[in-house]
């Protein structure tokens, strides 16, 4: 994890490999991506790991995604991503995803009311970006 906080804005970098890929603001990790980024099947948003756990370690305790391409915001607890997620590998490193219909959407709640199905890894959309 790196510990540079830029203090101005409270804002805590959040890095895969040496690329920033998102922050820790207010207990909130907060990540920007493209739709092209979203897994396909299952329908669903994907994260490293180790990102996830370097945002715990930041003290983020809920993950915001933002879709660029909409400005559609997703928002699910770290808690429930880990506990609901499924995690993969599929040569980008160790992964896990949590379907949308898991992620509250625009402030809206999930519409989910389960455990997310399991799907075959073979059935795993071959690349995410």
């Amino acid at each position: 994890m790196n510990n540079i906080t830029n203090s101005r804005e409270g804002k805590q970098p959040i890095f895969c490999g040496a690329r920033v890929v998102g922050y820790v603001q207010g207990g909130t990790f907060c990540k920007t991506i493209h739709k092209q980024h979203f897994l396909r099947t299952p329908p669903a948003i994907a994260n490293d790991i180790s990102v996830l756990d370097d945002a715990e370690r930041a003290g983020a305790t809920i993950v915001r995604i933002t879709d660029l391409d909409t400005r559609t915001v997703y928002t699910a607890s770290i808690q429930q991503i880990q506990a609901l997620g499924v995690r993969f590998n599929r040569g980008f490193g160790n992964q896990i995803y949590l379907p949308l219909s898991f992620w509250s959407i625009n402030g809206k709640s999930p519409s989910a009311g389960s455990a997310p199905k399991k799907v075959k890894q073979d059935q795993l959309q071959q690349r995410l970006f």
